[in-house]
């Protein structure tokens, strides 16, 4: 368990290098170790936002919308629905 902050950690750390796949795959541990943690709204999101850079719009949109079903009044949530519009009907 006391690895799970570092791995939330090294996730940003890897987002912010435009290794997205990479965070996406500390996020995924994290998500195992943590899953009532306050920050699995922000992975929620990052997730999608990862998607897109990667080009993945539809992959982006499923996960912006499970995003806004999980956190309907969350931080991102203007964000997320932009997502979703990307992707077309």
């Amino acid at each position: 368990m006391a690895e799970a902050p570092n791995l939330f950690a090294r996730g940003i750390d890897a987002f912010r290098a435009g290794r997205y796949t990479e965070a996406e795959g500390f996020w995924a541990a994290f998500l195992r170790e943590r899953p009532q943690d306050p920050r699995v709204e922000d992975i929620a999101f990052l997730r999608a936002v990862a998607r897109a850079r990667l080009g993945d719009v539809q992959g982006a949109a499923a996960l912006a919308r499970a995003y806004l079903d999980r956190f309907p009044r969350g931080m991102r949530r203007k964000e997320a629905e932009a997502l979703t519009r990307h992707a077309g009907p």
